[in-house]
């Protein structure tokens, strides 16, 4: 599955077919999780077709990188990692 950005995507660029989308996202995923392994700093996606594009989060979340369907999600997940990181501050344990 390719995703719903693809339409966008084909608009863009009419001569690339649909197996060269998917290795355009297979190319931005290692560069995500690259970057996530590179900086061990807390790293999301947001792709609204998650529940869809099994193979590309698996990839993801395997490597550790959370996907979330909605920006509202990873917006109250990151708050909860900041208050964590704030509470750990606190106690000294950072």
């Amino acid at each position: 599955m390719v995703g719903l950005g693809t339409t966008l995507m084909h608009q863009m660029f009419p001569e690339l077919k649909p197996e060269e989308f998917m290795d355009i996202y297979k190319w931005i995923n290692q560069q995500l999780i690259e970057i996530f392994k590179k900086y061990e700093k807390p790293v999301l996606m947001i792709n609204p077709a998650a529940d869809i594009e099994s193979e590309a989060v698996r990839v993801l979340e395997e490597a550790g990188i959370p996907v979330y369907m909605t920006p509202e999600r990873a917006a109250d997940v990151m708050a909860v990692l900041y208050r964590r990181r704030r509470y750990l501050e606190r106690v000294g344990a950072l």
